[in-house]
């Protein structure tokens, strides 16, 4: 484990990483344009925490990560990201891309938990006048059971290892739970 990294670092280990996970190409994509957009906001001064003290432009980047990516930050990136009217497809997608950075660097060794989890994904809602993005507002067990065995039977014509499916059938798992908290 090196034990001083930049951004650039992170991200050709973050793409190692998710090369090893065999993330789809645009998956690939993303989630490096998400990382890059997250830790350019991350950087700015002002970011600085003045509760902590804590000076989010440390040269030891490994430190930075330890000490900053906290739920407080991350909370406080959402509602950046809310508050720029993004779209809650692109707000949702570079939570997903927090979560599974978070993962990548308790893989380093870097951090022990997962802040990202706690961070729930914006609910689409319908306008009153009926117009914008709907989502179901949960789905229960039963559901969740027939998605997952469906997805499951259409994952196995792939020729993927039983590794890769269960793999897979987890992902989709977690996501289902996400998006129903």
């Amino acid at each position: 484990m090196q034990l001083q990294y930049n951004q650039y670092n992170f991200e050709s280990s973050f793409k190692n990483y998710l090369l090893a996970e065999k993330v789809k190409p645009v998956t690939l994509k993303n989630y490096l344009s998400d990382l890059r957009h997250f830790l350019g906001w991350l950087t700015i001064p002002s970011h600085i925490n003045v509760g902590t003290g804590r000076d989010l432009s440390l040269p030891d980047e490994t430190s930075f990560i330890t000490q900053n990516l906290t739920l407080e930050t991350l909370e406080n990136y959402k509602q950046y990201l809310i508050s720029n009217n993004l779209p809650l497809l692109t707000v949702n997608r570079r939570l997903s891309t927090l979560r599974k950075f978070c993962t990548f660097c308790i893989s380093q060794g870097w951090m022990k938990e997962n802040p990202a989890k706690k961070i729930s994904n914006v609910k689409f809602q319908m306008s009153s006048a009926g117009v914008g993005r709907d989502r179901p507002e949960t789905m229960d067990e039963a559901n969740i059971g027939y998605v997952l065995k469906k997805y499951k039977t259409f994952i196995e014509k792939e020729g993927l290892s039983n590794n890769q499916i269960d793999k897979n059938i987890t992902d989709v798992k977690d996501f289902l739970q996400i998006i129903n908290s």
